[in-house]
């Protein structure tokens, strides 16, 4: 049984090192000379919007060109998509960011060319300009990203070229007020709206808040009785925009208006007059496309479609937004990014890469995106599948982790109880062999079960445990035996997931959201919780400190896991490698010596840690810049730019802190706590006394508190990796003192 364990460690550490998980084989775009590109902007609307409403310009430009889903990693709000999008990076900013006004057009008893200089620390030029651009720089500037607000536009006039907006989501006709409450006004979430909706200029400002070219007015709205709030786009004042910014500009930007008119009208209206009310939008905005296309050359324009926003407003975390890449070098089929590794699902940020790739823009602050690519297309629902499912996990994550978290707790409270008068029986048995279990047939939600909804796939997780914990429970007579089984099942699902490209992680209910957007591919902070949890209760299980051949099959098993976990084509997870190495030193040291290691040793593996991590980077570095993972991208921006690390650091400080908050796994930490405790006063026999002949099992023990420790302090999901990994050590060792209790009570 060692010997074959052992082969499949040694073939399976192999075929990790050997795997590509994913192949970058797609079209590149094509540019041709003078090339110039126009930006369509949908906001409020998802694929699904687009397949119940009549587009037949946004369907015909669909098939012609390529497709896809963008995440955004802001908030729900136009601002925020819309400024990420003319920076590459990630923008934050607050409700006065649609502020823009024409420089002539008449605001607050002035120009717009006047309320800009009053209230920014610029000189009004250009056609249009975004007055709380102070704002918006000093909440991204040397903060978290170091997201510079109107980078592309900035680049793009350096090199001669010019940009223009054109566009009004505003909610009246009325004249502009003559009074603007103060900027900061409009920070709070719940601030009052003004009406004024202009954020599209944000794609393509300069550094300084100005447009070179276009209009942002209420002369592009006309009275429309049949139109929310009796206002839609005017198709005439729209064309005599474009005419006049078109021959003149490299790249434009378009608002439609409709959609997001739409969007804020129909809040709170029942969902049959929300869908009605966006479909009447977008065939609007269908008809605003088709307009302007009439005055396109496709074979010298890249054509942009994009939804800055999906349905739900600011207070909803959003969806994925749909895409199109069309005209010049494009060719059809669906969008491919490496900084995805999922194809038809790409970042926003990659939008901005190719833009400026397709400009000829060099410059490295455009490399937090990949240029895109166009591989053959998938189906014709997969986007919009992928989207309802990437939501639907994203609504069954809090719900299943409550119950499980809920049920783990009190399951362990009553096991420890009953275990004062003696081992457990059978029942108890199978429920906590469930729990144990639950971490892996959560994945069981990745199969297709979501299109059963939130409550039948959190059910079906729930028999899914029930079932593997019954199986181990009649196939197993030994506790260890049954724990060995499920922990090994789990690695091994472990394994196989990252060897083949991680599909199991995105979009579960332990891995990363597509949403989110925070990681797409490798092993996500609650992924490494779970699989370095079973690793180690594995080898625990396994080893045998004086047989030589288990002894090597447990050394294979942790080197393959730290591969695995660290490897920029399989896990790419830094802070999971800074843990697995001291985590690993600590088992086998204790294991094999029976004798635990001092603590001082502790500093320098952590650094032995640090070290993997510079050589797995140094792996990554080797590899063409549009193919390196994150990893890869911090090494050569911290080469380039030593604030990069201080940023990085404090951005994950930041977000380790908020999940902390968030987070139900983090619960688990107190609980863990009370339940070994307990477990310590309600055993007849003490804990240690229990571990002392099974130094193995110590080991374990010791290895997977420490990847606790020290997996929540380098990871940014914080003490949800210490909570997960608890809740999965309290039911292996309640199932362990039993059976050691068993076995001493037999004595």
């Amino acid at each position: 049984m060692k010997h074959r364990i052992g082969l499949c460690v040694i073939f399976v550490a192999l075929a990790m090192t050997t795997a590509c998980s994913y192949s970058a084989g797609g079209r590149p775009l094509d540019p041709p000379r003078n090339p110039k590109v126009l930006i369509f902007g949908i906001p409020a609307v998802t694929w699904e919007d687009l397949g119940r409403a009549s587009v037949p310009t946004f369907d015909k430009l669909a098939r012609q060109g390529a497709t896809g889903n963008a995440s955004v990693r802001v908030l729900n709000i136009p601002g925020e998509g819309y400024a990420t999008l003319g920076m590459g990076q990630r923008v934050q900013v607050d409700h006065s960011a649609g502020l823009a006004f024409d420089v002539a057009e008449l605001v607050e008893n002035g120009t717009g060319a006047d309320l800009f200089e009053r209230r920014s620390s610029f000189k009004a030029r250009g056609a249009v300009v975004v007055v709380p651009i102070d704002q918006i720089s000093k909440r991204n500037v040397g903060r978290a990203f170091d997201a510079r607000p109107g980078y592309l536009a900035s680049n793009m006039e350096k090199r001669g070229m010019t940009t223009a907006v054109i566009g009004n989501a505003d909610t009246s006709l009325a004249p502009l007020p003559s009074r603007l409450p103060p900027l900061p006004d409009f920070f709070p979430a719940d601030a009052r709206d003004s009406g004024i909706h202009r954020e599209a200029a944000l794609v393509v400002m300069r550094q300084d808040g100005t447009v070179a070219s276009g209009t942002v007015s209420r002369a592009l709205l006309r009275a429309d009785a049949s139109a929310p709030y009796g206002i839609s786009t005017s198709l005439d004042a729209l064309s005599r925009a474009f005419d006049e910014s078109w021959p003149k500009s490299t790249l434009v930007v378009v608002e439609n208006g409709d959609t997001s008119r739409a969007e804020s009208y129909a809040n709170g209206l029942p969902k049959e007059s929300r869908e009605s009310a966006r479909a009447a939008g977008l065939e609007r905005a269908d008809s605003q496309l088709e307009l302007i296309l009439r005055k396109v050359d496709l074979s010298k324009t890249l054509v942009i479609v994009v939804a800055p926003t999906t349905p739900g407003g600011g207070e909803e975390r959003g969806q994925l937004r749909p895409v199109i890449l069309a005209g010049a070098g494009v060719g059809a089929g669906t969008l491919q990014s490496a900084s995805t590794r999922r194809d038809g699902l790409i970042a926003m940020h990659d939008i901005t890469a190719s833009i400026a790739k397709y400009l000829d823009l060099a410059d490295e602050r455009f490399a937090a995106g990949r240029a895109l690519k166009v591989i053959p297309r998938a189906s014709s629902s997969s986007l919009t599948d992928t989207n309802s499912r990437a939501v639907t996990h994203d609504q069954l994550r809090p719900f299943i982790s409550l119950i499980a978290l809920s049920a783990m707790f009190v399951l362990s409270l009553l096991a420890l109880i009953r275990l004062k008068n003696g081992p457990l029986d059978s029942k108890f048995r199978i429920m906590l062999l469930s729990s144990l279990a639950f971490p892996l047939a959560s994945y069981v939600s990745t199969a297709g079960v979501w299109k059963a909804g939130r409550g039948l796939a959190a059910a079906t997780i729930i028999v899914a445990s029930v079932a593997l914990g019954f199986l181990a429970h009649v196939t197993f007579t030994r506790n260890r035996t049954a724990v060995l089984a499920i922990t090994l099942a789990t690695s091994a699902y472990f394994f196989l997931d990252l060897a083949l490209g991680a599909p199991g992680q995105l979009d579960s209910v332990f891995g990363y959201s597509s949403i989110a957007g925070g990681r797409f591919y490798g092993l996500g902070n609650l992924g490494f919780a779970l699989f370095a949890s079973a690793v180690f209760l594995a080898a625990g299980s396994l080893i045998d400190s004086r047989d030589r051949w288990s002894r090597v099959v447990v050394a294979l098993l942790l080197v393959a896991a730290i591969i695995g976990v660290g490897h920029p084509r399989l896990g790419d997870d830094v802070g999971g490698t800074i843990t697995m190495i001291p985590a690993a030193a600590v088992f086998l040291v204790n294991a094999l010596r029976e004798k635990r290691l001092r603590t001082r040793w502790l500093p320098l593996l952590v650094l032995a840690g640090v070290g993997m991590v510079l050589v797995f980077g140094a792996i990554d570095l080797m590899r063409p810049p549009e193919t390196r993972t994150h990893l890869g991208d911090f090494l050569a921006g911290s080469i380039r730019d030593p604030l990069t690390v201080w940023l990085v650091l404090q951005r994950k400080l930041e977000t380790g802190v908020r999940i902390a908050i968030s987070n139900y796994w983090g619960l688990a930490v107190p609980g863990a706590a009370i339940a070994i405790v307990q477990l310590h006063r309600r055993s007849p026999y003490r804990l240690r006394e229990l571990m002392r002949n099974n130094p193995a099992l110590t080991a374990g023990l010791d290895a997977l508190l420490l990847a606790a420790v020290l997996g929540s302090l380098v990871n940014d999901s914080g003490l949800a990796v210490a909570g997960l990994m608890l809740a999965v050590l309290v039911p292996w060792i309640i199932l362990v003192a039993s059976e050691l209790q068993e076995e001493v009570a037999s004595a």
